[in-house]
């Protein structure tokens, strides 16, 4: 047997592996500013270059964006969010959709459900009978449910982007992450927002009196030749703020 090395990983792997758990755990979201590469290295006490490694992993593993103008600098970016019908800060186009609540999202559930509901087989474009990947997600803030969401995918990306089927948060987001195992271009999206009365289950997960309204969104992730990569859907609470942002200029 060929003797092994046990030696830490490089200095710019220990820091990104710092704001990787930063990022993934919530405690840096989506916007939310990391230090210059001067200022880096001075807290880590490495070299500029080194420094500079650290973000430009980052920005490779699409957990961060550079952007100029203004104060500039490298900001946090989710992409798209693990569950596009549950997004915080999430970007269409010229539109910004924005839930301000805050809260920790937990991955409950993540199987390849046989039988999706049939809405869901044909917002994915599936044949009759086809299973589906399903991720289930609730955001609560304490002790108080805000959201239960869920995330579908065709069942034959199993293989490729074995990461659905593990119940934890994928960073960068699950439609990304399947456009990275496939080499999808993620292209659009589009959002269907209406107010429905809480059948039992959504009663009992959001703590709502049955039949009371609750704020569904459903949303569709599209990649560059139209086929869907993800389709999500989430109820809320009334009380969850939702506001959409955009450019006038």
């Amino acid at each position: 047997m060929s003797p092994q090395l046990d030696r830490p990983p490089p200095p710019y792997l220990q820091i990104v592996e710092h704001y990787r758990d930063l990022i993934r755990d919530g405690r840096l979201e989506d916007g939310d500013r990391l230090p210059s590469t001067r200022q880096l290295a001075q807290e880590w006490r490495v070299a500029h270059a080194t420094a500079a490694k650290v973000l430009s992993t980052l920005r490779t593993e699409g957990l961060v964006r550079a952007v100029s103008g203004g104060a500039g600098g490298t900001l946090v970016h989710s992409g798209v969010p693990d569950d596009p019908a549950d997004p915080i800060n999430r970007g269409h186009g010229l539109h910004h959709l924005v839930r301000t609540a805050d809260g920790e999202p937990r991955i409950v559930s993540a199987d390849i459900e046989p039988e999706p509901p049939a809405h869901v087989a044909q917002a994915l474009g599936l044949r009759a009978g086809a299973a589906a990947i399903c991720r289930r997600r609730v955001l609560t803030a304490g002790e108080v449910p805000q959201s239960a969401s869920t995330g579908w995918f065709a069942a034959d990306l199993a293989a490729a982007a074995p990461a659905l089927l593990v119940g934890e948060r994928v960073p960068g987001g699950t439609a990304a992450y399947v456009a990275r195992c496939t080499g999808r271009v993620l292209a659009t999206g589009r959002d269907e927002i209406r107010i429905v009365p809480a059948d039992p289950g959504t009663a009992a997960t959001l703590a709502v009196d049955e039949g009371s309204s609750v704020l569904l969104t459903r949303s569709w992730v599209l990649d560059r030749d139209g086929g869907v990569v993800e389709f999500g859907e989430c109820l809320s609470v009334p009380a969850l703020p939702l506001a959409y942002e955009y450019a006038l200029a």
